[in-house]
């Protein structure tokens, strides 16, 4: 977080605008929250109700109030800049935001995660081929397979110990 700046609250307004002279202390059990509100939103079986609750349809604006009023779950100054080719930018004030805003992006361009199968990493990681991919990389993977192997030969010593004492 040093390298993006300063983490926010839930709590956003005028009081909160400027960080420098009041600065924000993050609290690791709100991140940690955060963190998992954020892998909901990246796994299939949790996005629709992630997206129907921070992400909503909203109906057409009717009047010029409706169109000013923001939703509060997802907020964002946007500008556009055409150029040769068509861009929006997203305005971030800080790193909470900034997460938010990526998962929004990628549950937009419809992009599919799965969880990390090793109990100890469940990172999610975006499902790139139809491949059969139960693990986030190979590193993972492979320390999940030497488990299940010293697992097996312990449970194989184990046996042979207990033959041995059986046929004294």
């Amino acid at each position: 977080m040093n390298s993006v700046g300063v983490w926010s609250s839930g709590a956003e307004g005028p009081a909160l605008a400027h960080w420098s002279r009041n600065p924000l202390y993050a609290d690791p059990d709100e991140i940690w929250q955060f963190r998992e509100g954020l892998k909901d939103g990246l796994s299939s079986s949790y996005r629709r109700n992630w997206v129907s609750q921070l992400a909503p349809l909203l109906p057409r604006p009717q009047t010029l109030l409706d169109l000013v009023t923001p939703n509060p779950g997802n907020n964002f100054p946007l500008r556009f800049e055409l150029t040769d080719v068509v861009a929006g930018v997203v305005t971030i004030t800080n790193a909470r935001r900034m997460l938010f805003a990526t998962v929004l992006a990628d549950v937009a361009r419809g992009i599919r995660f799965k969880t990390c199968k090793r109990k100890d990493c469940q990172k999610p990681f975006p499902i790139q081929s139809k491949h059969k991919q139960e693990y986030c990389r190979q590193y993972c993977g492979h320390l999940a397979s030497q488990r299940r192997k010293r697992a097996a030969e312990q449970k194989r010593r184990r046996k042979q110990k207990r033959q041995k004492k059986s046929l004294r």
